[in-house]
């Protein structure tokens, strides 16, 4: 996450910290996550034509499992591999729902390609 940034904001108390946003409070929180992405599906390999996935996720660390959850989270079919395309493609994966946190919890985010045969 970033603070302070284009259109990332924080208010109420949260903060910041080693990219990751640190509840101040106990209470119902909604959660917003947005990831945009450009991705090039040319390949060298003319047999390949796997299908590239993206994939983003909140996850919530709590001291009262001691370890990091995934709160939410969705994949995205992005393209198709090919060898003679040079197109970019664009996309982006949005989440958000109401949590009940609890004082000093953390929330990070990951995004990750994955490759699917066809």
């Amino acid at each position: 996450w970033k603070r302070n940034q284009d259109q990332a904001f924080a208010s109420g108390g949260l903060k910041v910290e080693d990219r990751e946003i640190i509840i101040p409070t106990d209470g119902i929180y909604f959660v917003y996550s947005q990831v945009s992405f450009h991705i090039s599906c040319k390949t060298d390999m003319p047999e390949d034509h796997d299908v590239v996935h993206m994939s983003h996720a909140v996850s919530r660390y709590s001291d009262s499992y001691g370890s990091y959850k995934p709160l939410f989270s969705a994949i995205r079919s992005a393209c198709v591999q090919a060898p003679d395309t040079d197109d970019l493609w664009y996309n982006t994966i949005y989440l958000g729902a109401a949590f009940s946190l609890q004082t000093g919890d953390k929330l990070r985010t990951e995004t990750t390609t994955a490759l699917l045969p066809r």
